[in-house]
């Protein structure tokens, strides 16, 4: 539904939900975390056009873990990318815990390969991290999705 594509084609499961309330993420969970059998490295694609505002890809701790690595603030590789302001809201998302990322800086296309499904950063398992901020808060992901799959 609506005009963001699904980040991570055919895998709809999710291990966390926004403001997940488990061990890991104690209430503060920023977004949700796309998993399932076989998405360790499949694609993550640009949900919208956007232009890349931040990015790491010096993480090559691509396993699970329970504590951060220490690299990307705990995202691990991620992307950044503002996707523009559409009826006077800005987005802006983040893309976290990919095995490598496919972008440098710049402009991005809706649906072009951005990075790689993994396990970097604070990761307890292979998950795309999909965080949705709205004029700088915070928002559920799922709000911009009718259903998926």
């Amino acid at each position: 539904g609506g005009s963001f594509l699904w980040p991570v084609p055919g895998h709809y499961g999710l291990s966390a939900g926004f403001q997940s309330n488990d061990a890991v993420h104690r209430g503060r969970h920023n977004g949700i975390d796309i998993a399932g059998g076989g998405i360790s490295g499949k694609p993550i694609i640009a949900i919208s056009d956007g232009v890349v505002v931040q990015s790491n890809n010096s993480c090559s701790h691509n396993y699970g873990k329970y504590g951060s690595c220490g690299c990307g603030g705990g995202y691990g590789n991620y992307v950044t990318i503002n996707h523009g302001t559409k009826d006077g809201q800005t987005y802006v998302v983040t893309y976290g815990h990919m095995s490598h990322i496919a972008v440098g800086g710049g402009t991005v296309k809706k649906g072009q390969t951005i990075g790689y499904v993994g396990s970097t950063g604070w990761s307890t398992g292979y998950h795309l991290h999909f965080g949705i901020a709205v004029n700088g808060m915070w928002v559920n992901p799922m709000n911009f999705y009718r259903r998926v799959g």
